[in-house]
């Protein structure tokens, strides 16, 4: 079930977002509003929403105070900021503190139910993802290790033979298998039964793979403005560099310094759009401490330069993930 906070201090924008808005209609089923954030962290204990739609300026306790108790607390919720205030401190406080969405009053209807309608999806696939981890966790713990060493399907069989107690389970998965009552045959249904059991093994280092990289992509958007290197992230996922670097793009369709490239520039074209920060600012906020090949990095990428980009027309909103 969504439930959705509206945190407002102006009446006229609670009520309006509440009433115009077919909530139940895109996925939300609750809607609650409260009119600062000390109210609203009252009703956040009792409501437990798990999407937050906050002003900035309010009396009490402001909207990005509110944010940063919210992430304090470690509490699961999507986050939109609609507010009047696009300066650069906010917008940077707002990626600080993994918000989703900044939507500058004031902005059509319209457009703001697109904006939620895509965070139910978004929420929607979290949980189906999240679902699937749990699944492939313990597949994940219990072959993480063998990923980096194995080669082989032979290398494989010494493990099992080694191992016959705690590898049951999964000689037990195989269709052929009906019943091992001693070590010999054991061995048989090892031997017999090759195609079965590589096919098994190559799942598993599939599902651990796919977990693996899954980990890095959240470890790297939460710390792309700083100096990592893959041999960083792949310690993160505890697996060795080279490997690491071949499922990545396996996985992604990009290598690991195209990825973290993309994300940064994606920040940096949000903070020209909706901030008045200098670009030696933001080149630094991203990531980059040398702003000229900031510079030269944007343009081979994005087309423009950074201040051609910034006086170009922009929407009334960005994601901010």
């Amino acid at each position: 079930m969504n439930r959705l906070l509206i945190v407002d201090d102006e009446l006229i924008i609670r009520t309006g977002l509440v009433n115009k808005i077919k909530w139940k209609e895109i996925g939300i089923d609750e809607v609650y509003s409260s009119t600062n954030g000390v109210e609203a962290l009252k009703a956040i204990k009792k409501v437990k929403p798990n999407i937050i739609c906050t002003d900035i300026k309010m009396p009490k306790m402001n909207g990005i105070e509110l944010i940063k108790n919210i992430r304090q607390q470690n509490l699961d919720v999507e986050i939109v900021i609609y507010s009047g205030y696009g300066e650069f401190r906010y917008a940077q406080e707002a990626l600080k503190n993994n918000v989703d969405n900044y939507i500058l009053k004031p902005t059509k209807i319209e457009k703001i139910t697109d904006i939620f309608i895509e965070i139910v999806k978004k929420i929607s696939l979290k949980e189906k993802q999240e679902k699937k981890i749990q699944q492939l966790q313990e597949a994940y713990e219990k072959y993480i290790n063998l990923i980096e060493n194995l080669t082989s399907i032979s290398d494989f069989r010494k493990i099992i033979t080694n191992e016959t107690n705690n590898n049951f389970d999964l000689l037990n998965s195989l269709e052929s298998i009906d019943k091992i009552e001693t070590y010999e045959n054991y061995w048989d249904k090892i031997m017999g039964d090759e195609a079965k059991i590589t096919d098994e093994f190559n799942q598993q280092i599939l599902m651990a793979s796919k977990h693996a990289i899954y980990t890095a992509k959240k470890y790297i958007k939460a710390n792309y403005n700083k100096n990592i290197s893959l041999n960083d992230v792949a310690k993160e996922v505890y697996m060795n560099p080279s490997y690491f670097s071949h499922i990545f793009k396996q996985e992604t369709g990009t290598n690991y310094i195209n990825y973290l490239t993309n994300l940064r520039l994606k920040q940096a074209k949000h903070l020209l759009k909706y901030t008045k920060a200098p670009i030696y600012q933001i080149s630094d906020e991203i990531g980059y401490k040398n702003s000229k090949y900031f510079n030269k990095l944007f343009k081979k990428h994005i087309g423009l330069t950074p201040s051609q980009f910034r006086e170009a027309p922009r929407d009334i909103s960005m994601p901010l993930k």
